[in-house]
């Protein structure tokens, strides 16, 4: 439970932060710390630290679609639950390709070149 709400604290912020970098509000960012996070979550704790993920995302999306759109509230915690379900397949899915693909010990090159695929 701490490991999930130390996980979400860490991408909210680190999201919000991350947001940013965008060029203009509602603009993609070059680069987005928060992912990283939750796929080194998902692939050292496993499943169980998806929650921390899905919290951090939902937080994010809470606190920066306001600023970005004038959508009324129900649309936007609609909009915050798509981001958090978005946020959390895609950590799931790295986190399964990264246990197919690459080696734990990335001792190899090849293992690092897969790595930063």
């Amino acid at each position: 439970m701490l490991a999930n709400l130390l996980l979400a604290a860490a991408y909210a912020v680190s999201g919000c932060a991350g947001l940013e970098l965008a060029l203009t509000p509602g603009f993609a960012t070059p680069l987005f710390l928060p992912a990283g996070f939750a796929l080194a979550a998902a692939v050292t704790g496993g499943t169980a630290l998806l929650p921390g993920v899905a919290l951090g995302a939902l937080l994010t999306s809470l606190i920066s679609l306001p600023q970005v759109t004038g959508l009324p509230p129900q649309l936007l915690a609609t909009g915050g639950l798509v981001c958090a379900a978005a946020a959390t397949l895609q950590a799931y899915v790295g986190m399964h390709a990264f246990h197919r693909w690459v080696r734990p010990a990335i001792g190899c090159g090849r293992d690092v070149l897969r790595f930063l695929m």
